[in-house]
């Protein structure tokens, strides 16, 4: 078994093999696809909850205004507007009469020129001139006296178009009393529908996300953990843009870090106990890459024997290591060896084979046979 095809064995399993790097690669990107299309779902779900009608504010209302002040309100908009339509017909109207008045009074005295020259010269005006003159003055007159009663209209309009408005402000300031408690109700109303819907939401999300949680505490190691981690993962993002959303920010802040504090404190007792009491796979691979190195796997002291006797190095220095020219070429020992640091042995014989093997590894390299891998 070669560290570069093979993991560990789970729970004294056949090894599971690494794959191809295209294989990894499109299994970590699948699992994030999986996880986006489970977010999608999840949040189709949850609009599909949010989209239930609330309370209604016009059934509401009735129940706290009258009716009659309403009828009124509604009278008068329409009294208002027919008032500003008629008071707009006759400005109008007081426009051409006014515009007639000024082309007359151009008319009038281009005669009382003309009459004037006349006179001066010892001349009289023609009886055609005389009777435009007559006309003129006479539709002056009455386009002045017609003016007049426009503008008393006018103002008559006016003073009514005020009288309404005044009215409708007081029914309006009797309106916005009678609305302040059924709009102090429809926001009750409306929050308590807000709660259930999140209550509702809550329901759908807290049991997928209790499940999320429980399968990646239970199944980590499982050959289908890419899923279950993109399940659980949607399923939490999920669950805290609708408590955002529904919560109070003061609510939700406790709630954000007592999650928080509870996953850090989770990590926390779970590298405490990966340390105290390691699983076997990964005492394995622990084992193995303190192997590789050349420390023990307990104290990290540098296993020196055969060639590397008289050699330091570390984890960083290893690489950079060159065996003395006259051992390079020399057998590695093959004899029992224990840590003079911290006492474990490192290698013993093989109850199968009688040839030496590292003792915290979990077959021998020699015969293949399985041993008791001591801490697992």
């Amino acid at each position: 078994m070669t560290a570069d095809k093979t993991s560990a064995p789970q729970d004294g399993g056949k090894p599971r093999t690494k794959g191809p790097w295209l294989s990894r690669l499109a299994i970590n990107v699948l699992t994030v696809v999986v996880a986006v299309l489970i977010y999608w779902l999840l949040g189709f779900i949850v609009n599909d909850i949010g989209s239930v009608a609330g309370p209604d504010y016009d059934e509401v209302e009735k129940r706290h205004i009258d009716q009659a002040l309403i009828a009124r309100e509604k009278a008068l908009a329409g009294d208002i507007k027919e008032t500003a339509r008629l008071l707009d017909k006759q400005n109008k109207k007081q426009q051409i009469l006014s515009e007639s008045s000024q082309g007359l009074q151009k008319t009038m005295s281009q005669l009382l020129d003309l009459q004037r020259i006349s006179l001066e010269k010892n001349l009289t005006l023609s009886p055609d001139q005389s009777e435009a003159f007559n006309n003129s003055l006479e539709v002056f007159l009455s386009n002045q006296e017609r003016f007049q009663d426009n503008n008393e209209e006018i103002a008559a309009l006016m003073e009514k178009q005020q009288g309404l408005e005044d009215e409708q402000r007081g029914v309006l300031a009797q309106l916005d009393e009678q609305r302040k408690p059924a709009l102090e109700e429809h926001r009750r109303l409306m929050e308590r529908h807000r709660t259930r819907l999140a209550m509702f939401k809550l329901l759908v999300l807290i049991p997928l996300f209790t499940a999320g949680v429980w399968l990646v505490l239970r199944k980590r190691g499982h050959a289908y953990y890419p899923l279950i981690l993109a399940f659980a993962g949607a399923t939490s993002l999920k669950m805290l843009m609708v408590m955002h959303e529904h919560f109070p920010q003061r609510w939700f802040k406790y709630i954000l870090i007592l999650l928080c504090l509870a996953a850090a404190a989770r990590l926390l007792v779970y590298f405490i106990r990966s340390i105290i009491a390691p699983k076997k796979d990964k005492l394995i691979r622990q084992y193995r890459d303190a192997y590789e190195k050349f420390l023990c796997p307990v104290c990290e002291y540098p296993i020196r024997r055969g060639p590397m006797k008289f050699l330091y190095w570390n984890r960083r220095s290893l690489k950079k290591l060159r065996l003395p020219a006259s051992a390079s070429g020399e057998e590695p020992a093959d004899d029992p060896y224990t840590c003079p640091s911290c006492s474990t042995q490192l290698f013993g014989e093989c109850p199968s084979c009688h040839e030496t093997r590292p003792t915290l590894l979990p077959f021998c390299e020699h015969c293949g046979a399985p041993g008791e891998i001591e801490g697992a």
